[in-house]
């Protein structure tokens, strides 16, 4: 991600394109050639959807970011492991006839 990069329209190509804020997923032979043809004359083009993938990486793919999901994952974990040892162990009182 990140890269300035031409793609065929699959759907988690074009929701990402979306996502970026792109919209150049050559679908015919026609579109294809149309859009390197777009990219290889424009620099300015070039430049812009290569900002616009690196800014929505930044965003949604950083590093801070996934540590901090997979945090929430395993915390979630844990919470819910012990939830269930609390809800299903019997733990004897202290004084009663189980000790």
């Amino acid at each position: 991600m990140g890269l300035r990069t031409v793609v065929s329209a699959s759907p988690a190509y074009e929701r990402a394109m979306r996502q970026c804020g792109l919209s150049r997923s050559p679908q015919t032979e026609t579109d294809w050639h149309s859009t390197l043809e777009a990219y290889m004359q424009s620099e300015a083009l070039r430049r812009d959807a290569g900002q616009r993938g690196l800014r929505f990486v930044q965003l949604h793919h950083s590093e801070d970011r996934i540590v901090t999901a997979w945090g929430q994952v395993l915390a979630s974990l844990f919470e819910e492991h012990t939830r269930t040892d609390l809800d299903t162990e019997h733990v004897p009182l202290p004084n009663s006839p189980e000790l």
